[in-house]
């Protein structure tokens, strides 16, 4: 059966007076130990929730100035050196934020001068290159003229001793000068 009893005797100063029947009903303790198990659970279920929002809240806010340090050198990486990170809530982070900014602006002062210099070396190259154009203008093409004046010259000279082979020579002579002009 379901009920389980027990009798207990009633003794009054050494004398039986009678028995007491206690009686369970096993339905009854279960519904009741169910009932406070429901009840801590909830308690538990709710104090972990509240628990977890405190450490989401808590480990949100510490982690938040290393995400922002994470996001500007990723920005660094591309290339991006104007990227600075503001001034974290929490001062242990300082010291690292100044000295990423730090960092940030020496970069860019890099990439500036390198600019610049890139600019300086086309501006040399390009002065360069005027000053061989002159040399070649001023120096070879005169060259080359008075070199084309002497073959013809001798050309000529050739023709009229009658000198083929010498006349095949210098007309192939005349040829190379002219396109060397």
């Amino acid at each position: 059966s379901d009920v389980c009893s027990s009798d207990l005797p009633v003794e009054v100063k050494g004398q039986k007076i009678g028995t007491v029947v206690v009686t369970g009903e096993p339905r009854d303790e279960i519904a009741e130990a169910w009932d406070h198990t429901s009840a801590l659970g909830a308690i538990a279920i709710a104090l972990n929730a509240a628990g977890i929002a405190l450490l989401y809240l808590l480990f949100g806010r510490v982690l938040e100035p290393i995400a922002r340090l994470s996001d500007g050198l990723a920005g660094l990486e591309r290339r991006r050196y104007e990227v600075r990170l503001p001034p974290p809530d929490a001062m242990e982070f300082a010291a690292i934020t100044a000295r990423f900014n730090a960092l940030a602006e020496a970069l860019l002062g890099l990439q500036t001068e390198n600019r610049h210099l890139n600019q300086r070396i086309i501006t040399v190259q390009d002065d360069e290159r005027r000053t061989i154009a002159l040399d070649l203008h001023d120096e070879v093409g005169p060259s080359l003229f008075g070199l084309k004046a002497m073959v013809s010259s001798a050309l000529v000279s050739a023709k009229t001793n009658a000198d083929t082979k010498l006349s095949a020579q210098m007309r192939e002579m005349l040829a190379l000068i002219e396109h060397m002009q």
